[in-house]
C-alpha cells in the first residue's frame, strides 16, 4: 500500500521468481519507493521520512541496518535502495508486522483482495 491511498501489485518475471523470498521482498520495497518518488518527490525537495511495513524480518533488518552482513543478494539490493533514497532525500525505516496483520499486502501478492480484508 502506498501513502494510505493507493496500492500497487504486479508479477515477478520467471527469472525473478527464482530469487529467494527475502530478495523479492526488498525488490518490492524498491519498486514501492520508486512509485512513491514518482508521485510525491521533486529533485531538491526537503527530506522525507518513509516507513516501510513488512512481515519479512530479514528484509526489515536489511533496511534498518542499511544492508545484510549474511546475504550478498540482500546487501546489494539494500545498497541500491538506500542509494536511491539518498538521491531523493528519503530517510527509510522498516517496521516488522506480524504476518496475520499484513492482510492487504498478502492479498495483493495473491492477486485478489476480498472486500472484507480492506
Amino acid at each position: 500500500m502506498l501513502d494510505n491511498k493507493r496500492t500497487a501489485q504486479g508479477t515477478w518475471s520467471p527469472s525473478e521468481q527464482l530469487l529467494p523470498i527475502n530478495q523479492l521482498e526488498l525488490k518490492a520495497m524498491d519498486l514501492g519507493v520508486s512509485l512513491l518518488i514518482g508521485a510525491h518527490r521533486l529533485p531538491g525537495d526537503k527530506e522525507m521520512s518513509v516507513l516501510i511495513m513488512t512481515d519479512n524480518s530479514a528484509a526489515c533488518a536489511s533496511i534498518n541496518r542499511q544492508g545484510s552482513p549474511t546475504s550478498a543478494g540482500l546487501q546489494q539490493l539494500a545498497f541500491q535502495l538506500w542509494e536511491k533514497a539518498d538521491r531523493w532525500g528519503l530517510v527509510l525505516r522498516a517496521l516488522h508486522l506480524a504476518g496475520a496483520t499484513n492482510v492487504t499486502a498478502d492479498s495483493l501478492s495473491r492477486g485478489v483482495i476480498a472486500q472484507s480484508e480492506l
